[in-house]
């Protein structure tokens, strides 16, 4: 069963009523998450739709930003000069790039785990220090 709600979105000022329908078990969510925040229906959906835009054009961003590394990816070093960390392999570079591109940060190595793996090796290829 769906039900029919009024749903007030602020901008700027300016209010405008607009009618959504939404599902009867998401207004009963919606409804008690809404009594426990102390707020209402109206302010709760003005959050949640800002955050969605918010996150709709990160999402967009992370895409171009994406793009454009694939089309000229980023060099091994090419940041090292900007943080203090050993320059790594093309095999961890490629660990890297699937696991940020996979969203998986828990999966990539950690500063102590690059700098005692790569540095003997590392060191001896093009270091900058």
């Amino acid at each position: 069963m769906w039900i029919g709600i009024v749903v007030i979105i602020a901008i700027g000022v300016n209010m405008r009523t607009v009618q959504m329908t939404l599902d009867e078990k998401l207004v009963e969510e919606v409804d008690k998450l809404v009594g426990e925040l102390k707020t209402t229906r109206s302010a709760f959906t003005r959050d949640a739709l800002r955050q969605a835009l918010l996150t709709a054009r990160t999402v967009a961003k992370e895409a171009e930003w994406i793009a454009a590394y694939e089309r000229i990816p980023v060099r091994n070093g090419e940041f090292l000069p900007l943080i203090d960390l050993p320059p790594i392999s093309d095999e961890e570079q490629k660990i890297w790039t699937e696991a940020m591109y996979a969203g998986m940060r828990s999966k990539l190595p950690t500063k102590r785990d690059r700098s005692s793996s790569s540095r003997a090796t590392s060191r001896s290829v093009g270091s900058r220090k």
